[in-house]
């Protein structure tokens, strides 16, 4: 090694040896990192929370486990904690509660958000969040932008299992829990709002319930459902947080999630289009901001999400006054992720999309919480030829299902009378 960089300094220069040097050392991610990747951010590793899995499983139904290969950490009650090196808790601040896809299969690149070890699909030492995803690079983008970010990165195992857990709860949890004083004040404050985020199954597992449970009905303060505080804990246990971004990426894994996230849409626009008359730019102001995007490719989630955009301008023309619908539709938004010439993105890609690091859905997703308008010219608007194709297709997938489930239903009780 010494004669291999005794050789690069002469050819370029002690400044080229200290970035190979610097490329050599391996950041040490079990342990608080401040300023990661020169961003101004400090990556946290939270242990022994309330809530969340236990150790990675063998097996997952029928399939096998790779996650022990992929990780010499533990998924155990932890969370991944990205918040700014200096964060001013008389200024807004705006919470990301994100969930990631499955990680237990040999062709995934991470176990969730632990650290990778050797000889797996991704460089040991490196994070998904970092080396991947590029959170911090993104969050750093939007500095000086409105509400300071920070992100709660939930650690699950297998096909995004999380466990069950109150939401609202979780997040004070890990900031009770974070070992930094100033998200301890901020639990205790309680004044901050919430970003729902997942990918791929973190979707179906987390978010989309979460839609259903009437978690992500309002980004107004003053509207949150009234809760009164636990006897024996003197306080609202799961105190509700207006919430000002729901945004999934690939992260509609079947129809029933299309109709899910649907009828969180209508519940929207049912509190949103009488009041458009009287006080609009308060009402739409309350209302939460939906991204969904899916990369540019042949995929099934392309196909979802299409249908979802389908449904969505559907109810906007048949319900909202027209000269609003522009921003109202500003609220519910599908996007395509494509790269910088065009070029496909992948399913571990979408996030991050495939150009400057600073830059990708992440960053585009929180600068549409604070101006819906800023991603208009990418809306994903569908032919209505495409849409009556996609609807139809709908149909005969529910059909189908219909079929399948009277025919098992059928043979279990032909099953049960033979015996």
């Amino acid at each position: 090694m010494g004669v291999a960089l005794s050789g690069l300094s002469a050819a370029a220069g002690n400044r080229a040896v200290g970035r190979l040097v610097r490329s050599l050392q391996r950041t040490d991610y079990t342990k608080p990192q401040a300023n990661v990747a020169g961003t101004g951010i400090t990556r946290v590793e939270v242990h022994g929370l309330k809530y969340g899995v236990g150790d990675f499983r063998t097996k997952y139904g029928n399939d096998a486990s790779d996650e022990a290969n992929k990780t010499t950490e533990s998924p155990s009650h932890m969370a991944v904690v990205l918040v700014p090196d200096t964060l001013d808790l008389d200024k807004p601040v705006q919470v990301i509660l994100h969930f990631h896809g499955w990680g237990f299969r040999k062709g995934d690149p991470y176990a969730g958000y632990l650290i990778a070890a050797a000889k797996t699909n991704s460089a040991a030492g490196t994070v998904r969040d970092v080396d991947q995803e590029h959170w911090e690079q993104q969050l750093s983008s939007l500095k000086g932008q409105g509400a300071q970010v920070m992100a709660i990165l939930a650690q699950g195992r297998g096909k995004s299992d999380f466990s069950d857990f109150p939401t609202f709860e979780y997040v004070r949890d890990v900031l009770e829990k974070s070992g930094r004083s100033e998200l301890v004040k901020l639990a205790e404050n309680a004044n901050y709002s919430i970003v729902l985020s997942a990918h791929s199954g973190g979707g179906s597992t987390k978010v989309v319930p979460s839609l259903g449970r009437g978690e992500a009905d309002t980004a107004d303060r003053a509207a949150l459902k009234s809760q009164q505080p636990d006897t024996a804990q003197a306080r609202v246990v799961n105190m509700l947080q207006p919430v000002d971004l729901v945004v999934l990426y690939e992260a509609l894994n079947g129809d029933g999630d299309v109709q899910a996230v649907m009828q969180w849409v209508n519940r929207q626009l049912d509190r949103l289009v009488p009041l458009l008359q009287q006080s609009p730019d308060r009402a739409l102001a309350a209302t939460p901001t939906l991204r969904g995007y899916y990369g540019k490719r042949k995929s099934g989630y392309r196909e979802r999400y299409r249908w979802l955009a389908c449904l969505i301008r559907e109810a906007i023309e048949a319900r909202v006054p027209e000269k609003f619908c522009p921003s109202v539709a500003d609220r519910f938004r599908i996007i395509e992720v494509s790269g910088p010439a065009g070029e496909n993105v992948e399913h571990e890609q979408v996030i991050s999309g495939i150009g400057a690091a600073t830059s990708g859905s992440l960053a585009d997703a929180l600068r549409a919480s604070r101006d819906p308008q800023s991603d208009r010219a990418q809306a994903v608007w569908p032919t209505d030829e495409e849409c009556a194709q996609l609807k139809r297709r709908a149909r005969e997938r529910a059909e189908a299902a219909k079929k399948a489930a009277e025919a098992a239903k059928a043979a279990k009780e032909k099953a049960a009378t033979a015996r």
